[in-house]
């Protein structure tokens, strides 16, 4: 089950737009060969925080 687990490589944050500029965090992940980014606009939330939210989001759509 380990290998499942998804762990940040690097959280970033970044104005992102055209004239009409938003905060956003950056979450790079890596799972086992795959790399994903993830994006969050609340600023607050840890890269972790993030990561199993999105976990959360992935269960519900499937």
């Amino acid at each position: 089950m380990a290998s499942r687990r998804r762990s940040p490589i690097c959280a970033s944050d970044l104005l992102w737009g055209q004239k009409l500029y938003q905060p956003l965090r950056f979450v790079l992940v890596r799972r086992g060969e795959q790399l994903s980014i993830l994006v969050s606009i609340d600023l607050t939330l840890a890269a972790t925080e993030i990561i199993e939210l999105y976990g959360y989001r992935f269960k519900i759509e499937r």
